[in-house]
């Protein structure tokens, strides 16, 4: 087989092997499906708030460039009051003072919301993730019972139990830790992609300039050279935890195989040599 035709194939495996564990998740969520819906939701308003912040933050520093250096433009003014201009209600402070006061409090209560999105989403990928490992350990378990006993004997004990513990946990773990991380970040750049594409519209129509879309058009460009690099470590990683869980598998079915003989070993005397055995188990690379 070709390199090239290799390459195709560990690329269809990574997204297949993804897609299928999407599938499991759905398979195994259960009466939990409203759990994941509202930790997606979530997510979206988490997203949705840490781009707002910046929006503050860039108005905060067109007003002071306006107003207290007093470069204002002659198209567009920012209003010199946010309170009369949006409400028709005059505070009777400083507008500069106001507008600063004002923009600061938007800042602490973004911030304040996305943290409490942040929290939300944690806690019902955590119920979620919970009881998706509960019931995969359940239909396992109920699933080897159904199994015939040639399989029993071509399958190590230690592979089984890892399947039942190390897989399921390492699942978990996924939806509970990983699954929020990537799902943002998903969100995320389609927000701010978006976002890019609002503001650079705004300014194209008032200047006439196509120059505007650059910035997003380098943030497109960027994505498919970051997908290869992910795609390259992902194929290392998937290698590496793939021998990973055969040596685990092997070294559980070693100590099942010493617990349950340690009568027999013990009268034998053989402890010593079970223990050089098991420590070449363990340093085999």
């Amino acid at each position: 087989m070709s390199k090239k035709s290799s390459d195709d194939k560990k690329s269809s495996s990574n997204s297949l092997n993804f897609g299928r564990l999407l599938g499991i998740i759905t398979r195994f969520s259960g009466n939990s499906r409203r759990i994941f819906l509202m930790a997606a939701l979530m997510l979206i308003l988490e997203a949705l708030t840490a781009l707002q912040i910046p929006n503050v933050i860039g108005y905060v520093v067109d007003y002071v460039t306006q107003y207290v250096l007093h470069n204002v433009p002659a198209k567009d003014p920012l209003p010199a009051s946010i309170l009369e201009h949006y409400l028709g209600f005059h505070s009777g402070i400083d507008p500069v003072w106001e507008t600063v006061a004002l923009t600061t409090l938007g800042i602490i209560f973004l911030t304040m919301l996305n943290s409490l999105f942040d929290s939300l989403t944690e806690i019902y990928l955590a119920q979620g993730g919970r009881k998706v490992g509960y019931n995969m350990r359940v239909f396992i378990y109920g699933h080897l019972q159904k199994l015939s006993l040639s399989f029993y004997g071509q399958s190590r004990t230690g592979d089984l139990l890892t399947r039942v513990t190390s897989d399921i946990s390492a699942v978990e773990e996924f939806i509970v830790s990983n699954l929020a991380d990537f799902l943002y970040a998903v969100v995320f750049l389609i927000s701010a992609f978006v976002l890019m594409m609002q503001k650079s519209s705004g300014v194209w129509k008032k200047s006439g300039e196509l120059g505007v879309f650059l910035i997003p058009l380098i943030a497109v460009l960027i994505l498919p050279m970051m997908a290869l690099i992910m795609n390259y470590f992902t194929g290392r990683i998937k290698a590496a935890s793939k021998k990973l869980r055969s040596t685990e598998g092997e070294l559980a079915s070693a100590a099942q195989e010493m617990l349950s003989s340690i009568r027999v070993c013990r009268c034998m005397a053989r402890g010593a040599m079970n223990n050089l055995s098991f420590q070449a188990r363990v340093r085999k690379p």
